[in-house]
């Protein structure tokens, strides 16, 4: 399997974590490779084939040594450097770094200092004190390592989207290739947009009618797993589901293949959660890939009504009284034939869903092709690669009219972030920018209409409420996005206040990523969301939903709360790099997940119309 962008980024990552926890002199080296796993994630290129082409060392921070070691990363799918400092740290510690607050530092402290080797003998430490004996460690961050430890818990066995979804899609583009297998498709929360997932479900109709059965019986992904097959490294012989099995074995992540059956092969990755390929018969496709995305309560829903009308619904689709199985030729016939309109896969989570279809009250949901700019992205202004000519190229090619930059203001220094000085200095290079694009014309290569960049800030949010610049120069802006980045931990009541005090603020067009979270590695902050939202609704104020899959924030259910109470929002990347641009598409289907409709979002609408909601 091809090394691709975001494998070498992670290993390069991983070295500068081992290099940090190791500490002494060769943790200088740290900042390199991190320097060079950021360029290597941000590239637009495959970095394998600028390694044939002998052009690594184009990519920032990478010279000739971090070149090499990125070839051999490339050509064998092994880094020896990794593996020999990866055999010199119990592999436990860097499972320290999925708590908050825990960087590589103080893990390695940790483990030289109080032998803690794993988040077990952690807790056993913060439960006995222990961790008191380290400079820094007192009562409040002994609870915070608790709490941490505690949140972890509740969301193991799971993985963000981000992971999930790329795993996915890669493994459907190999088995598709396949002899004998006629159609893929993730299911399960991936083709749900579930924020988390805790398995990658695939289901494959394939040409291969002896003994292969339909799908066994069920509520979809979720329902208990069977053993039979478990640790078999084999299956059998030149079936398509032996292919199958050799493929999987090979993802770079699997740790164990569970089964290898003529209907189903499993296995475990090193995260936890498990690849479960599902094998049906071509002409049971469409009912199986409906059936296996779920989730288990729309699935429910479905029987319930199916036997309101005589029917029963199986995986291969309505079944007729007496058991005549029909099996459907699409999904759209199976909710066709429950008299249903067809309830795209976000929406199928047992929210009431069905009932709306059944009533003809679906929503029109928002689709990407709506989205006609993005809100929030940075530039080399502050901690963003992109320069604003960058910008404007990558936006283009994406079909957008309008993007907004929005870098950080002044007191997250270290992101680089601008003064008022700085800040209206960009603004004058947009608007000088802004005037040689209208003198150019549309880009004829992007089949493009007129462009314009906007200028904005990302205003940080102060621990005492205050805006980080001050109104005069916000009121300058085109868009003020306003956000918390510091002091997430405050309590409730104080955390409500200082994002309440913001929408207020006349000058403040959008609240950005409100809740603060980053999925798997720090929770929410305590706030009261309908307060928020109430306010928002009432001033105008636009919420973002960040579609980084990293945050997703606002989550879907707190978006179609807010939705409900009459709030308006945008749908932004936070990109700080041109192919971060394309996680627009996760923050779409959490749109879709939330029930928005195209007017719910405010860069569906022209930049005029735009100007106008602003305003």
């Amino acid at each position: 399997m091809r090394t691709g962008n975001e494998e070498v980024s992670r290993v390069l990552e991983t070295v500068a974590d081992l290099l940090e926890v190791l500490g002494g002199e060769e943790a200088r080296k740290a900042a390199a490779y991190r320097r060079a796993a950021r360029s290597v994630r941000a590239l637009d290129e495959d970095v394998a084939d600028l390694h044939e082409a002998g052009r690594l060392t184009e990519i920032p921070g990478v010279g000739g040594a971090l070149a090499r070691k990125i070839g051999e990363l490339i050509e064998s799918g092994r880094l020896a450097y990794h593996e020999r400092l990866a055999a010199e740290v119990p592999p436990g510690v860097l499972d320290l770094l999925r708590l908050p607050g825990v960087g590589p530092r103080t893990a390695g402290l940790l483990w030289r200092r109080l032998g803690v080797e794993d988040l077990e003998t952690l807790e056993e430490a913060a439960r006995s004190g222990s961790l008191r004996k380290l400079p820094g460690f007192g009562p409040k961050k002994e609870a915070a390592v608790l709490e941490g430890l505690a949140a972890l818990r509740r969301r193991s066995g799971r993985i963000p989207l981000g992971e999930a979804r790329p795993a996915a899609l890669a493994l459907v583009d190999l088995l598709s290739a396949v002899p004998g297998v006629t159609a893929v498709s993730p299911a399960g929360g991936v083709r749900r947009w579930c924020e988390t997932v805790e398995s990658i479900d695939i289901v494959a109709g394939v040409e291969e009618p002896e003994g292969l059965q339909g799908p066994a019986a069920g509520n979809g992904p979720g329902d208990a797993r069977s053993p039979e097959g478990a640790g078999r490294a084999g299956g059998p012989g030149g079936s398509v589901a032996a292919r199958v099995a050799g493929i999987v074995r090979d993802l770079p992540d699997v740790t164990e293949v569970l089964q290898v059956a003529r209907d189903r092969v499993r296995a475990s990755l090193r995260s936890g959660v498990e690849v479960d390929v599902r094998l049906v018969p071509a002409r049971l496709y469409a009912g199986a890939l409906r059936h296996f995305t779920g989730s288990r309560e729309h699935n429910e829903s479905l029987q319930k009504r199916a036997a309101s009308m005589g029917l029963a619904l199986g995986p291969e689709g309505v079944l007729e009284k007496g058991g005549r199985s029909r099996p459907a030729r699409s999904e759209e016939e199976v909710y066709s034939e429950l008299g249903l309109a067809y309830i795209p896969p976000e929406l199928r989570e047992g929210r009431g869903e069905v009932e709306a279809a059944a009533e003809g009250r679906l929503p029109r949901l928002v689709e990407l092709s709506d989205i006609r700019g993005d809100l929030h992205v940075h530039t080399d202004w502050s901690d963003g690669h992109l320069s604003l000519e960058g910008l404007v190229e990558a936006a283009r090619a994406r079909g957008y009219e309008y993007v907004v930059v929005s870098d950080h203001s002044r007191s997250l220094a270290v992101t680089g972030g601008l003064d008022e000085e700085r800040l209206l200095a960009q603004k004058d290079a947009i608007e000088e920018l802004n005037r040689r694009l209208a003198e150019e014309g549309p880009a004829e290569e992007h089949g493009a209409g007129p462009f314009r960049l906007l200028a904005g800030v990302e205003v940080d949010i102060l621990p005492d409420g205050r805006l980080d610049l001050p109104d005069g120069v916000l009121a300058e802006m085109d868009v003020v996005t306003a956000s918390v980045h510091s002091a997430l931990r405050q309590p409730g009541e104080r955390m409500t206040e200082r994002l309440v005090g913001a929408a207020k603020n006349e000058h403040v067009d959008v609240i950005g990523h409100p809740t603060g979270r980053l999925l798997g590695r720090r929770e929410p902050s305590a706030l009261d969301l309908e307060g928020l939202f109430e306010v928002c609704a009432r001033t105008g104020t636009l919420l973002e939903i960040n579609a980084s899959p990293e945050r997703l924030d606002l989550k879907d259910t707190d978006a179609r709360l807010a939705k409900d109470m009459g709030c308006r929002f945008t749908v932004s990347t936070d990109a700080h790099h041109a192919r971060a641009l394309g996680d627009m598409v996760y923050g779409v289907a959490t749109a879709r997940r939330a029930w928005l409709e195209p007017g719910d979002v405010a860069n569906t609408r022209s930049l005029a119309d735009l100007r106008r909601l602003l305003r």
